[in-house]
Parts: C-alpha cells; sequence; structure tokens
C-alpha cells in the first residue's frame, strides 16, 4: 500500500521540522515504556514507527532501551541518521514492519498512527511483538481549550487538536486500548511558533501561494499572543501529549 502524500509531506521540511517540532513530556514516553524496561539486564527493545528525525528515538535511548527507528521518508531518515549515530534505521512502514516475529518489547507510534492502515498495522505490531508487549501512540495536540489556540487551529484547518482526541479503537490480537493525557506547554520565540506551523500537514501540503498567505495570517495572530514575560518574545504553545496504550495478548 503507498504512503499517503501528506505522510510524506514531511521530508522537504526535515531539518525545520528537527529544530521546532517538540519532543515528548516525560511521563507520556514512561506511560508506553514496556513493563521491564527499567531493568538493568538485556535492554528493552522499541521499535520507534514514523521514527521521523528522531524526536521520540531519543527519549526511548536515554531511557536505556535498544530502538530500532522505523521511517519511509529517506530525507526524514538522512536527518535521524546524522542526529543519532549507531541508531538502527530502517526504511519501512507500519504496515510491513522490517523487524522478525516477537522482538520487540514495545512498538511504539509517535504523531504517526494516523498515517497507517490500522487493522494492518495492528497485525505488524501483534507479530512484532512479544507476549504481553505495548503497542502505544503518542500525540503533542494541540490544547485547543483555551482561545489562542482555538483561534490557530480554526485559521490552519487543523485537526490535532485535543478536543479531537478519540477514545482508542479496538485492534485484533490485543487487550483494551487505554487513552492518557499529559499536558505541557513548550516555550517558542513568535517566528519559531510560525514556523512551527509550516510543519503542519495542514500548512504544508497546501498550494504555495496559499499557504504563504496562511502563513502571514498565521504570523499576524502571533504577534497578538502576549508574552511569557514583559517585552519578550517567548510566548507559550499549550500541548496535550495524548497516549493510546495497549498491550498484546500471550
Amino acid at each position: 500500500m503507498p504512503e499517503p502524500a501528506a505522510a510524506l509531506s514531511f521530508g522537504q521540511l526535515a531539518d525545520l521540522y528537527e529544530r521546532v517540532r517538540p519532543g515528548y513530556p516525560t511521563d507520556a514516553v514512561s506511560a508506553v515504556l514496556p513493563p521491564d524496561a527499567a531493568l538493568p539486564a538485556d535492554a528493552a527493545v522499541a521499535v520507534d514507527v514514523g521514527a521521523g528525525t528522531g524526536k521520540l528515538t531519543a527519549a526511548l535511548l536515554a531511557r536505556g532501551l535498544r530502538v530500532i527507528a522505523v521511517e519511509p521518508d529517506p530525507q526524514m531518515r538522512t536527518v535521524l541518521a546524522a542526529r543519532l549515530p549507531g541508531v538502527e534505521v530502517r526504511a519501512g512502514r507500519g504496515e510491513q514492519l522490517p523487524v522478525p516475529d516477537q522482538v520487540a518489547d514495545a512498538v511504539l507510534y509517535g504523531q504517526a498512527w494516523h498515517w497507517t492502515e490500522p487493522a494492518a498495522a495492528a497485525a505488524e505490531a501483534f507479530r512484532a511483538l512479544v507476549p504481553g508487549g505495548v503497542l502505544g501512540m503518542l500525540w503533542n495536540l494541540h490544547d485547543d481549550r483555551g482561545p489562542q489556540v482555538r483561534e490557530l487551529d480554526h485559521l490552519v484547518g487543523s485537526n490535532a487538536s485535543y478536543s479531537d482526541f478519540l477514545p482508542p479503537a479496538e485492534l485484533t490480537g490485543f487487550g483494551a486500548g487505554e487513552r492518557l493525557a499529559f499536558p505541557w506547554t513548550l516555550p517558542l520565540r513568535r517566528e519559531d511558533l510560525v514556523d512551527l506551523t509550516r510543519t503542519w500537514s495542514a500548512v504544508s501540503t497546501r498550494p504555495a501561494d496559499e499557504r504563504e498567505a496562511m502563513l502571514r495570517s498565521v504570523r499576524d495572530l502571533v504577534e497578538r499572543w502576549p508574552p511569557l514575560q514583559p517585552d519578550g518574545d517567548l510566548v507559550a504553545m499549550p500541548f496535550v501529549c495524548g497516549v493510546h496504550r495497549y498491550r498484546r495478548v500471550s
């Protein structure tokens, strides 16, 4: 099955993506770690699917896991390999994981599950996981419970808001999914917040003239956001890291 065009639209923005896209809060990463990840024996294995430039990969490595980073976009893989030398980076996608059977303690998706065909990706995760292993999805969702983010999301036509975060679906081979939410805030320079919106698929996939007109409107909106400090350039971008967590049945 070919990748959706939007899913492969990020490679041309790989360097910008790496610079301005956020990582994941510590408690959200902890929520998707396999049960024995803290044990000092053989390192737990995590497959980071749709790894991009390695935002989630880096957090997993810092926890002592062995990570296999799977990414379909060659430009993203290049940035990831340069950023995290020595990491196993493999071309692939969720519906056809380039890993053996029952090799992983966790199969994880950071900002990527929504690009998969869920039934096929779940079947591949089941195949790759050991019994009792974790299938986890994380999304940094725009916290639209405040008026500024609601206005921003409306302006760009984003559907990556906390209000859009649905309960987990049933997946064959897995127990009932859990829905978890971890609010957090990212301080950004105003221009970096504008650049962050450039990396959103709702913006990056638009025709160039339409995209630039939208970004001018985004810049005008961001200029009205109150600074974190008087006369400062930093503003707060509130997120909720939404997590769906499943366990593979034996």
